[in-house]
């Protein structure tokens, strides 16, 4: 690698991931697309292409980064880092369950919360409850939550 800095910004597209229909043909189609309307031309200082590896052998994600630095001289810069990570540094099994039970706790208080709300909305109607901007900020932090649990504990469930 040359060592030099990139300031954020530029073009980024993402390939189809392992969720998505047909990940395969999808991705070759994106790539033919971008040759096709030369996204890569001589203007281009860098490209960077980034990954996540799960590797069920060693139960480990491996986060892949691989630079390809194009200086003007027309010489391809290629870098590779590959930073392994093993799936137990996302959830710690040490401490006898002190994380998870933490986490069982918070979980248990936002549920409580929500329902809590659920029972002030039902209450005081809707058109009341609705009308104050904190019943918005409430239940986007809900969801937020709701949907956070559920990316952080269906990636696991999947790696495990």
């Amino acid at each position: 690698s040359s060592g030099l800095g990139y300031p954020g910004g530029g073009f980024v597209k993402q390939l189809p991931t392992v969720g998505e229909k047909k990940t395969r043909g999808a991705a070759v189609t994106l790539v033919n697309q971008l040759s096709d309307s030369r996204y890569i031309d001589r203007y281009t200082s860098a490209v960077f292409v980034e990954s996540v590896l799960y590797d069920s052998t060693r139960h480990s994600i491996a986060l892949v980064r691989l630079a390809l630095e194009l200086p003007p001289s027309g010489l391809v810069l290629a870098t590779i880092q590959v930073v392994p990570l093993p799936v137990q540094l996302l959830y710690s099994a040490d401490g006898d369950g002190a994380y998870m039970a933490l986490e069982v706790f918070v979980l248990i208080g936002v549920i409580l919360f929500s329902l809590q709300e659920l029972t002030r909305w039902n209450h005081i109607g809707t058109r009341k409850y609705w009308g104050k901007g904190w019943a918005w900020v409430d239940w986007v932090n809900y969801v937020i939550f709701y949907v956070c649990f559920s990316l952080r504990y269906g990636s696991l469930q999947q790696a495990g």
